[in-house]
């Protein structure tokens, strides 16, 4: 009686505002609970109802389209939702609602065309969280939650839909849709839903018979891989979505033995609200996973397969306390499989998508600084505890740039000292690689010239050993107005440990 009550005020509300459609086309009222309203509680100001208007949307005869509408919260903190409700004086075939960050497909409250702003529901579910799915044709719908369980709004989001408007009349309608979200405070919280979608692509609904297309979906082990723990789902509200010719929705559980439970089934046709709550909520824990199935009965003479207007769907959205975001399809491989009196069965295989529900944010990407002319630079000493290992580098790497320039033999006592001196000394301005590859360059050079050396720099000059000396020149000669291509400035800044490579 309490919930009724409440879905009672926020109709009276929303009727309200109906009537002020054409002074404010789109407008938002809140109210807050009274002691009439929720049975002698008293007001305490631990609950409201947001109610919103998206104004008049006429539809000229027989049209159908699929406009998307949103309305933005202004919420600057978050919004615990218990209950959404939505009314529509008609036209309205099915919509599903998101919430999305006030930032994502930018621009005015209202109807608008989806693609003027690149709108996608899965782009929306990635960002957000589904809100509500509004069952075929219903022109009042409420989708309530047990007491303590919400969805939950962050701050800075809005309310978003890609809606199916359908006119079947021979003339023009003219239409308002209307939503109210009871909203409860933080401290009343108990479970935050997280949605799950199980969807029938393979649609190919034969002629003249009815006929059931099922998936066996085994969702533990996804699941487990997603959050890393148990198995721990728990169902608390499902709605399941065909059109004109579906006539049954079963959901069944399954455990590894192959025994089945039927947990929500609905049968025939009609454009009342077909969801279930579940209060207790359903613990999947002992199953292996949901089997879902949708029954048609194809009284044309034409096959038919997914989509809108004379085709069909077949959709169960689900909201459970669950730590994976999941997406359950069959899209290709459905098969017949028998017959069931005079019902042809069909049947295919499920992909299960999973992913944690809080996975971790990739880190921001590190600012690299800007590339010198340096190729490779050591790390500078800065203070005499550090010095013997920063020394280490521009040693190694002077060593290897003496054998590329002067040959394979190691590098001469001289040599090594050199570049030992220089790069342990702190006050140098420039980096240490560039000291080292001038003590290398001299001591290549005085190796040369070295009289009866017996190393290879002895013999005939060849053109390593002449880029040897020809790099000498170029570093010792400092009075030069031009430099080569390719070579550096002879002021540098000091060397950076994380300065990048080339």
């Amino acid at each position: 009686m309490h919930a009724l009550a409440r879905t009672a005020a926020a109709g009276f509300v929303a009727a309200s505002l109906s009537c002020r459609t054409s002074e404010n086309p789109a407008a938002t009222e809140t109210t807050g609970d009274t002691g009439t309203a929720s049975g002698g509680e008293p007001d305490d100001g631990s609950r409201a109802t947001l109610v919103h208007t998206y104004g008049l949307t006429t539809l000229a005869a027989f049209e159908e389209t699929e406009p998307c509408v949103q309305w933005t919260l202004h919420n600057d903190q978050p919004l615990y939702v218990n209950a959404v409700t939505l009314v529509n004086d008609g036209g309205f075939h099915h919509s599903n609602w998101l919430t999305v960050p006030e930032d994502k497909f930018t621009g005015e409250d209202g109807f608008f065309r989806c693609s003027d702003r690149g709108y996608s529901e899965l782009d929306a579910a990635l960002s957000g969280t589904v809100v509500f799915a509004q069952s075929t044709q219903s022109r009042s719908e409420v989708q309530q939650l047990p007491p303590g369980v919400v969805i939950k709004i962050p701050p800075r989001h809005k309310i978003i839909a890609g809606v199916h408007l359908l006119n079947l009349a021979s003339v023009a309608i003219e239409t308002e849709l209307r939503m109210a979200l009871d909203i409860i405070h933080p401290r009343d919280v108990e479970v935050l839903v997280a949605p799950f979608r199980l969807t029938y692509y393979d649609l190919d609904i034969p002629p003249n018979r009815r006929s059931r297309f099922t998936g066996t979906c085994k969702i533990r082990g996804p699941y487990v891989g997603a959050v890393g723990g148990e198995f721990d789902l728990k169902l608390y509200h499902v709605l399941p979505h065909t059109h004109y010719l579906g006539d049954q929705f079963r959901l069944e559980t399954f455990d590894a033995d192959g025994n089945s439970e039927v947990v929500f089934e609905k049968t025939g046709f009609n454009a009342d609200a077909g969801g279930k709550a579940f209060d207790p909520p359903l613990a999947l824990d002992g199953s292996e996973g949901l089997r879902f199935s949708c029954g048609f009965d194809n009284w044309r003479d034409v096959s038919i397969g997914w989509g809108i207007g004379d085709q069909e769907m077949c959709v169960m959205l689900g909201l459970a306390d669950s730590r994976a975001i999941m997406d359950v399809s069959v899209l290709v491989n459905s098969k017949p499989t028998g017959v069931e009196g005079d019902v042809l069965l069909h049947e295919g295989p499920c992909q299960v998508l999973a992913f944690p529900r809080t996975a971790p944010r990739p880190s921001p990407p590190r600012r690299r600084r800007p590339r010198r002319c340096t190729s490779r630079r050591a790390p500078r000493a800065t203070s005499t505890s550090s010095r013997s290992s920063s020394a280490s580098t521009p040693i190694r790497a002077c060593r290897r740039r003496a054998r590329r320039a002067c040959g394979t033999s190691p590098a001469p006592s001289s040599h090594r000292a050199a570049c030992s001196r220089r790069a342990t000394t702190p006050s140098s301005p420039r980096p240490a690689s560039t000291c080292s590859r001038r003590a290398c360059t001299s001591a290549c050079s005085r190796t040369r010239s070295r009289p009866g050396s017996t190393s290879r720099s002895s013999l005939p000059a060849t053109p390593r050993a002449a880029g040897c000396t020809a790099s000498s020149r170029a570093v010792t000669r400092p009075t030069a107005k031009a430099r080569p291509s390719g070579t550096c400035p002879t002021t540098r800044p000091p060397c950076s440990p994380t300065a990048p490579s080339r």
